[in-house]
């Protein structure tokens, strides 16, 4: 019954759920990290695709986890908010799914490596090196 209810939420737009994505698009708090780096959605989505460790890719995640509520303005990680986001695969991976039953396990499985990463965080503490750990300690649902 809730996969049904989401299916129609999803259908008529009225939830956080995206029933459709573009992967390369930036929003514009995206974009206003983008920009400053020369970037643009490729070469975004290509960062995030490869799970890059780039220092420019550092940039933008240090620039857009406070504008996600992810960090404070003080670089202090916000792991219950980025815990709680209903669109932790996206702003993690850029995962995008469209069948209701993947949404719901993917949005639980990053649930999990982001609770996991703040019980065992990075050495080093910042917005790349959190996105990173959960990156890493995902495990796709079964």
């Amino acid at each position: 019954m809730k996969t049904l209810l989401i299916l129609v939420v999803c259908m008529l737009g009225f939830s956080g759920i995206e029933c459709m994505c573009i992967l390369n698009t930036l929003d514009a708090d995206e974009k206003a990290c983008a920009d400053p780096l020369n970037l643009d959605g490729d070469a975004i989505l290509n960062f995030y695709q490869t799970n890059s460790d780039s220092p420019i890719f550092a940039d933008y995640i240090n620039c857009i986890f406070p504008k996600w509520n992810f960090a404070a303005s003080d670089g202090t990680i916000l792991f219950d908010n980025i815990i709680a986001s209903d669109d932790l695969p996206w702003f993690i991976a850029r995962m995008c799914q469209d069948v209701v039953n993947l949404i719901i396990k993917e949005r639980e499985e990053y649930r999990k490596s982001a609770i996991y990463c703040k019980k065992h965080p990075p050495v080093i503490v910042t917005a790349a090196t959190v996105r990173k750990c959960i990156a890493d300690n995902y495990k796709p649902a079964q």
